[in-house]
């Protein structure tokens, strides 16, 4: 199996509220044929820091209700961006392999 794409990655997605620090972080390696693993080994904090995927943390119910939607569009800015830098990231990937 050929790996397309090594990422840090947590192991449970966050509860509203929760902290990254608190979480369980991993890699999430991609290989060519679909397959996914879930490397049980701690990213740096560089790694974590400049991660593309799993950046988002959902709000506490409190927060939710009070965010104006200039925020939300900014958020859902930032989440196509992040989208569009991970595909042409994939890309890149499998045009080198």
């Amino acid at each position: 199996m050929r790996l397309i794409s090594r990422e840090p990655w947590w192991h449970v997605p966050p509860k509203p509220g929760q902290q990254e620090q608190d979480l369980h972080w991993g890699y999430l390696e991609i290989y060519a044929d679909g397959s996914t693993v879930f490397v049980d080994q701690r990213p740096t904090a560089h790694e974590l820091a400049e991660r593309k995927s799993c950046a988002t943390f959902p709000m506490p119910i409190r927060q939710r209700v009070q965010s104006s939607s200039a925020d939300k569009r900014a958020s859902n800015a930032a989440m196509r961006a992040s989208k569009a830098s991970r595909r042409s990231s994939e890309a890149l990937l499998v045009a080198r392999g």
